[in-house]
């Protein structure tokens, strides 16, 4: 299978006058509402945004709930539906399945277990849980955005099939299940 979806691409950081909320959630919910929009609100409203569905006062940075985007999402019209596949094997079809059918994935992941040329942050421990979308399978590869870079220098990374079991089997380590996504419908 070879696919790229165009999913617009969104960093999590630098959008508003007086800085961003720097959340990864936020900023793979808009993408995927970017999909089917022209327009979204700026990542750091729609943290705080977030932040009021978790019944915060302030976006608190330290990960919005998968609940959290489905609603969020709902709000500006994208439908996310949660998987969390028992087995690498499930996972891999989920992916191939969806992005292959035009819709694209948000996928939580253990950060640190990316490849080291992947990340921004390159020392280990800076970022657990992480946000990324999943936008084409090419010859053997995933094709993700990862908002965590600034400007386009997170769009349409590479991951090996087998660097993305790392990340995702990785995550128990920031007590989250594995293979956890949302899924455009």
């Amino acid at each position: 299978m070879n696919i790229e979806l165009a999913v617009p691409y969104v960093a999590q950081r630098g959008e508003g006058a007086n800085g961003s909320a720097n959340d990864c959630g936020a900023a793979a919910t808009k993408s995927l509402v970017l999909v089917n929009r022209t327009t979204a609100p700026q990542v750091d409203l729609l943290a705080r945004e977030a932040a009021g569905i978790e019944g915060q006062a302030y976006p608190n940075y330290n990960g919005l709930q998968m609940t959290t985007l489905i609603e969020l999402g709902r709000r500006y019209g994208v439908t996310l539906q949660r998987k969390k596949p028992a087995t690498w094997d499930n996972a891999l079809w989920e992916v191939t399945e969806h992005v292959g059918s035009k819709r694209p994935i948000i996928a939580l992941v253990h950060y640190d277990a990316l490849p080291l040329a992947n990340r921004l942050e390159k020392r280990n421990g800076k970022v657990k849980g992480h946000y990324i979308v999943l936008v084409g399978v090419k010859a053997g590869k995933v094709i993700y955005h990862d908002p965590y870079h600034d400007g386009t220098g997170g769009k349409a990374l590479r991951l090996t099939f087998e660097q993305l079991r790392a990340a995702w089997e990785a995550n128990p380590l920031d007590d989250n299940p594995k293979y956890d996504m949302l899924i455009l419908t």
